[in-house]
């Protein structure tokens, strides 16, 4: 029997710099927005460029009904799986092939609904990231950096199955020359760029299969649930949110958001720790 849907508002919310601060975590104004938004009938969505098996644990304890993950490739709602689209094997295939995965440098990492398979080099990178994020925070921040994150660390691309691990989305580390490479790659196969950007010296990529983004992912989980795209409401402080807010009725761009994306918002609200989500929700008459 198909569920009936009687509901005011969606509420989207992205996850990094948005709803959880990496150093605090979730602040308790955010899930004091997220219980009131239930209890006043909306339906609350978080919409992350993370796949699933990377969602911290201080967000999956929130039991946020409806869930985009890997950029659009996954929609969850409650426990119907709305779409799962992950890059085909040929492609994954050939992309091991084009680039020599196998025989050289680059670092990579594929991601799958549950685990990150990465190869010695992307782990180098991911410890030196995590170093550098957590360079001046205080023992007790620390401790809950680490306590909520669900990435394993480990040199473990021996585990990866082509034929059996679906792939929603591969990162990838290159220098200029294998970057141009790549366009030409995504050009010419069923992938594109999610997401793009530097890391010291080197490109970095997050692909997913073409058709998958956060706005068409909002579009499909509006008509599942037969609510309007005019009573959708975003927050988001990103790059890869554009097209997120490009579909919403109401898009609120966080204290700090690049001008791509707060040129485009329809509002703006304080940074996550200045309890952003809460005091905007408020200010609206949401809760």
């Amino acid at each position: 029997m198909k569920e009936e849907f009687n509901l005011k508002k969606l509420i989207i919310l992205d996850i990094d710099g948005t709803l959880r601060d990496f150093a605090y975590g979730v602040p308790n104004s955010a899930i004091k927005a997220v219980n009131m938004c239930r209890e006043r009938g909306h339906i609350v969505c978080i919409c992350t460029g993370r796949s699933q098996g990377t969602i911290p644990k201080d967000v999956m304890d929130m039991n946020i009904e409806a869930i985009i993950s890997g950029g659009g490739c996954y929609i969850k709602y409650r426990n119907n799986i709305i779409k799962d689209e992950y890059i085909d094997v040929d492609i994954l295939k050939k992309f091991y092939e084009t680039f020599k995965l196998k025989n050289n440098n680059i670092a990579f990492a594929f991601e799958s609904i549950e685990k990150v398979f990465m190869n010695n080099s992307a782990y180098e990178i991911f410890m030196d990231m995590n170093r550098e994020k957590i360079a001046f925070l205080n023992d007790k921040q620390k401790e809950h950096f680490f306590k909520n994150e669900k990435i394993v660390y480990e040199d473990n691309i021996r585990d990866f199955n082509i034929e059996k691990d679906n792939i929603h989305k591969i990162c990838i580390w290159s220098d200029y020359k294998m970057n141009k490479k790549l366009d030409f790659f995504i050009k010419e196969n069923n992938i594109y760029k999610s997401q793009s950007g530097m890391w010291h010296e080197n490109f970095y990529n997050e692909i997913i299969k073409k058709g998958s983004n956060k706005g068409d992912a909002i579009k499909t989980l509006c008509k599942y649930l037969k609510i309007d795209l005019k009573d959708t409401i975003a927050f988001g402080d990103g790059y890869n949110d554009i097209d997120m807010f490009n579909v919403c009725e109401t898009s609120i761009a966080m204290e700090g958001s690049p001008l791509a994306l707060s040129n485009i918002s329809t509002g703006m609200c304080e940074s996550v720790m200045e309890d952003g989500i809460y005091n905007e929700l408020s200010r609206r008459n949401i809760i």
